[in-house]
């Protein structure tokens, strides 16, 4: 076990990428927008068949499979190109986890009132994952091999925010403790960017400003193998309104921060600098941080597909006018969007697939 407390490392050095550039106030004035582009991006969408509401859903990427927690509690698999159902589990009431095995074999549940347990669909085995402390009730980050990586905020130690990263073997069911962090408390939650990618763990923090009454980000990493920290940049973005959720995207190696704010309720940060982006009064969801893609939705014009590196928005255009759209109920790939929206005109929420044209 490595104990740090946490030192101030530009992330040029400690990530391999280069420090993010960090004006004080961002650009974008009430919000660059989106450049809308016509409803020919989407060649072809079908309703898949399923026995029961779905509560949630994930995309088992390496085998083409759609993995589905049902209102009765039965986790099933989802083979859309053969239309075959396969129950894994039932009775399961806690939410699962979206952080996944990228090699299929475990997956866990994600709730934090409940112990952490996996499933091995190798050997059909469920059981509870150990922990030094039985009360431990950690978030999953990321996955190495059969290695689930986890954290949990352990309340304040010395006046600082500490947080637990544990490692647990699946193969086995055992964890240790890999690091104690701590961090200078804010004047909120901290929030752990989803999306934080092996071996590297993102925290955000808001922190007061020099302007009165808004506040300002700065973020964190942590190295989980060697305990390493830093801060991603000296100084954040001054942010509108309270931090709601963080967010990393790898792929275009930018964070997106979500706030409570009418108008200016998206930052995007990256080495260029950071932009208040106008999303239309969308609700955003981010179906899979490992693209650089947030799914918007109203109950006026539907839903529509943000990509956030070129700026464009592609209206989805099923027709549907969803009154709700989850995270937890929504997925995407290189060229596939599953969703299960609440919709008026169903008593159960419907699994949609909507075929992409990349051109």
């Amino acid at each position: 076990m490595n104990t740090l407390l946490m030192g101030v490392i530009l992330a040029g050095s400690l990530l391999g990428t280069s420090a993010l550039s960090t004006p004080s106030r961002c650009s974008g004035g009430g919000g660059v927008p989106f450049s809308s582009i016509p409803n020919t991006g989407y060649i072809d969408w079908r309703p898949l068949a399923t026995q029961q509401s779905i509560e949630e859903l994930t995309v088992l990427e390496r085998e083409n499979g759609v993995l589905l927690r049902m209102a009765n509690g039965e986790v099933e698999l989802l083979h859309p190109k053969q239309q075959t159902q396969q129950r894994l589990l039932g009775s399961v009431f806690s939410p699962l986890s979206r952080i996944m095995d990228p090699l299929g074999v475990y997956f866990t549940n994600a709730s934090a009132s409940a112990p952490l347990w996996s499933y091995d669909r190798k050997h059909q085995t469920a059981g509870f994952v150990q922990f030094p402390k039985p009360e431990i009730r950690p978030q999953p980050l990321f996955w190495n091999r059969h290695f689930l990586f986890s954290a949990v905020q352990e309340g304040e130690i010395d006046g600082t925010i500490a947080f637990g990263v544990y490692q647990s073997n699946m193969r086995v069911r055992q964890s240790e403790l890999t690091c104690t962090w701590k961090l200078p408390p804010g004047s909120g939650a901290p929030h752990i960017a989803r999306g934080s990618e092996y071996p590297h763990l993102y925290v955000g923090i808001a922190y007061p400003s020099s302007t009165k009454g808004k506040d300002t980000l700065k973020i964190y990493s942590l190295h989980v193998e060697t305990c390493a920290s830093g801060v991603v940049a000296k100084e954040g973005p001054e942010l509108e309104g309270p931090v709601k959720s963080l967010y990393y995207f790898p792929s275009a190696d930018g964070f997106a921060t979500i706030l409570s704010h009418y108008d200016r309720g998206f930052v995007w940060w990256d080495g260029q600098g950071c932009q208040y982006l106008n999303t239309d009064g969308n609700t955003m969801i981010v179906p899979n941080a490992a693209l650089p893609m947030m799914v918007g939705w109203n109950e006026q014009e539907g839903i529509s597909l943000f990509n956030i590196v070129d700026r464009t928005r592609k209206p989805v255009g099923l027709g549907l006018r969803p009154y709700h759209l989850s995270e937890s109920r929504s997925w995407i790939t290189g060229d596939k969007l599953y969703i299960a929206p609440d919709l008026a005109e169903h008593q159960t929420r419907p699994l949609i697939e909507v075929t992409l044209n990349q051109k």
